[in-house]
């Protein structure tokens, strides 16, 4: 179960580990009991100090972050992007830490609660006799939102598919079916250019396919791309 912790809360934390509430720790540390729920990076929480005209550097404020994590007063996080986050660590040394959801387009991260990998433990523990004493969870995806964000009713768009992203099947398999019309190597794979009905397709691939040879291809949702159209869309060709 989460906590809500005060200043006095966090100073006696840092006096319990032999250290001082100086003014710099004291000005860092509001930020984040202002921002609760928020995963602040430094330069997240030196742009706010700048915002509130105080001089502390950005040195300061990771020197800072950095002792107050190794502290256990402020939760450092990793979410894939190479930049560290860090919250009021809340959590009930008892408990597991709460697991997040980041979004790899907005950035945003959501915390959740649910602890549904108790029985994973428990398995570990009865088959490995390896007791865990934490695990973090993050989810890598995108919000639906996210995906259809920014587009205009009625806006003219182009559906791109990259060519290496295009898998050749047999017919019977394929979710479109058209005639090979050009083959070229080039050294690590083949130029494949495919007329479906009227409209010719650069595919790229390890698998060599004969001009004339009538073939499937097979797309996975997560391949096709809504863009903005482009001004240079249909000037080169089909594909």
């Amino acid at each position: 179960m989460s906590q809500t912790f005060t200043m006095d809360d966090l100073r006696r934390m840092l006096q319990e580990r032999q250290h001082k509430m100086t003014p710099q720790r004291q000005v860092v540390l509001q930020i984040f009991l202002d921002h609760p729920g928020e995963h602040l990076s430094a330069e997240d929480v030196h742009g706010i100090l700048r915002d509130n005209k105080s001089e502390i550097g950005l040195a300061t404020v990771y020197r800072s972050l950095e002792l107050l994590s190794e502290l256990g007063i402020l939760q450092k996080m990793e979410f894939g992007d190479g930049c560290s986050r860090y919250e009021v660590n809340k959590t009930d040394p008892s408990k597991h830490h709460h697991h997040h959801l980041i979004c790899t387009n907005c950035g945003k991260v959501i915390e959740f609660q649910d602890d549904f990998l108790e029985p994973l433990e428990e398995d570990i523990k009865k088959k490995l006799g390896f007791t865990v004493s934490d695990h973090q969870v993050k989810f890598f995806g995108r919000k639906f939102q996210c995906v259809d964000k920014g587009f205009a009713p009625n806006e003219p768009v182009d559906v791109v598919i990259r060519p290496e992203d295009v898998d050749i099947v047999p017919p019977e398999q394929g979710h479109l079916c058209g005639t090979v019309t050009s083959v070229t190597f080039k050294g690590v794979h083949y130029d494949t250019i495919v007329d479906f009905k009227g409209f010719k397709w650069l595919i790229q691939t390890t698998d060599y396919c004969p001009v004339d040879a009538y073939i499937g291809i097979r797309l996975n949702p997560e391949d096709i791309h809504i863009m903005h159209k482009s001004e240079y869309s249909g000037l080169y060709g089909d594909y």
